[in-house]
């Protein structure tokens, strides 16, 4: 929207699409945890087990992703691919999710 030439465009880009961005982020990463704890835990009996693991396992998925993210992504793909990609393998994990629970 920053590279329109109209000025409606540049201002519906940052009030509207912008803001709306974490909107999205933030449900579909807190769809796919009680999903995963869902999925997980019809499996077993041990729930507190069951939330604590996922817990860690969610912890270090964030570790991992934010090296990758940091030591590889941003650098040689650039910020905006890089989003676009994180973008793309949120949501199709959020669609495999959908379909196993």
């Amino acid at each position: 929207f920053s590279r329109a030439k109209s000025e409606v465009f540049e201002w519906f880009g940052a009030n509207i699409v912008f803001p709306f961005i974490p909107i999205v982020a933030g449900f579909i990463g807190g769809v796919q945890f009680p999903l995963a704890n869902k999925i997980y835990s019809d499996n077993t009996d041990k729930i507190g087990g069951v939330a604590g693991l996922m817990y860690g396992f969610d912890l270090f998925g964030a570790c991992i992703g934010s090296i990758l993210a940091a030591a590889f992504l941003v650098p040689v793909l650039g910020i905006f691919q890089a989003c676009l990609i994180v973008a793309l393998l949120n949501f199709t994990v959020l669609i495999l999710l959908s379909k196993a629970a």
